[in-house]
């Protein structure tokens, strides 16, 4: 578990919320049905904490793998840094279907960093869209698309109307515009290796198990940075 080891001792605690029984040292697992997808899990596992006394809560999935020979200690210093209370590893452009170009906008919830203000917001955003509501939805093409407009474009667009500023180390316009690509690409699938190249730590699972093969000209490259 690279990934884990690798954010164990950035944080003051690491909590695991997974569907499946496990222990990881140095970490509190917490297991729970996979109801909502990621954001059901952080839901959930937030509505058992006192964040009050929280000063960062950093909120990371499993969908990548960490590039060998890197590590995230990059990014958590540039956080660190940046004046942002609500910001990420990488953003995006792209629109989902029901959400218009120019709300489009949002930090790519795979990891996705909430400091002061915005720990606060967080939870108010979950009750004010009825979060619980996404648990009595049965079909899984809907349930995965009202997340992703609700929570991943929807919660960035939340923190800008309540006076947040987000920002993404790895900004989607820089790669798009450094390398010549419309802005509202996937980077993750069209510039995997450029931000690779840039210094970007992580690959998707979907590269590493060739799920993406057929979206990807040089996907055969992905041995030259996995582990």
């Amino acid at each position: 578990m690279p990934m884990i080891q690798d954010l164990i001792g950035q944080f003051d605690e690491l909590v695991i919320v997974t569907n499946e029984k496990t222990s990881v040292r140095g970490a509190e697992v917490l297991v729970m049905p996979n109801l909502g997808y990621d954001f059901g899990f952080l839901y959930r596992a937030i509505s058992q904490k006192d964040l009050s006394g929280y000063n960062t809560l950093a909120f990371i999935n499993n969908s990548n793998v960490l590039v060998k020979d890197r590590s995230l200690s990059g990014f958590f210093e540039w956080g660190r840094s940046n004046g942002s209370n609500f910001y990420g590893i990488t953003d995006s452009y792209e629109a989902p279907p029901g959400i218009e170009r120019s709300k489009s906008y949002h930090i790519q919830s795979h990891l996705l960093i909430f400091k002061g203000n915005a720990i606060g917001l967080l939870k108010k955003f979950f009750r004010e869209i009825r979060f619980d509501r996404f648990f009595s939805i049965k079909d899984q093409v809907e349930l995965r698309q009202s997340i992703i407009n609700d929570c991943e474009v929807g919660l960035t667009q939340y923190m800008m109307r309540n006076g947040e500023r987000p920002v993404a180390l790895y900004s989607a316009k820089t790669m798009t515009g450094k390398y010549r690509r419309q802005i509202n690409i996937n980077t993750h699938v069209h510039l995997w290796e450029e931000l690779i190249t840039e210094g970007y730590p992580l690959m998707k699972k979907k590269i590493v198990s060739g799920e993406w093969k057929p979206l990807l000209k040089n996907i055969n490259n992905k041995y030259k940075y996995i582990r």
